[in-house]
């Protein structure tokens, strides 16, 4: 399986791209700028496993951080929807069809190791009470 060509670095997400050489078959190696940082910090869904979606962390030009859960099904469309929102909340993206292309493999591709549950509405869910800024008992599902 042919490794995740994306990578987090300080001024962004850059994509890994490889080209041969037609002559030598000589593979060249260069990573290209699409967006400002963004990580995909954790997969989201309801607590009934439906709704699934991404955690995305977005650093304006101030420095700060911005979190939204995606919803997943935004991806099903030409991308405009979740990229106004992504550009509202600070990001910046290289212009043309590569950066459009490179951030929705990135996003829909990514697997991140850790999962949070997605509420609608504040109170008990299931055996956890989901508050304002804190959650109290049941599982870290």
């Amino acid at each position: 399986m042919p490794r995740w060509p994306f990578r987090l670095v300080a001024n962004g997400v850059e994509k890994r791209i490889e080209r041969a050489d037609k002559e030598t078959g000589f593979i060249s190696v260069e990573w290209k700028w699409f967006c400002s940082p963004l990580e995909v910090a954790a997969e989201t869904r309801s607590s009934e496993g439906e709704e699934w979606g991404r955690l995305l962390a977005i650093t304006d030009r101030d420095n700060r951080v911005k979190h939204w859960a995606m919803p997943m099904a935004m991806l099903a469309g030409d991308g405009a929807a979740y990229r106004e929102r992504l550009l509202s909340r600070g990001l910046i993206m290289a212009p043309g069809k590569f950066a459009r292309d490179a951030l929705h493999e990135y996003i829909s591709t990514a697997r991140p190791g850790e999962k949070a549950r997605c509420v609608s509405r504040t109170g008990w869910q299931g055996k956890s009470f989901i508050g304002f800024d804190e959650n109290f008992g049941g599982t870290n599902e």
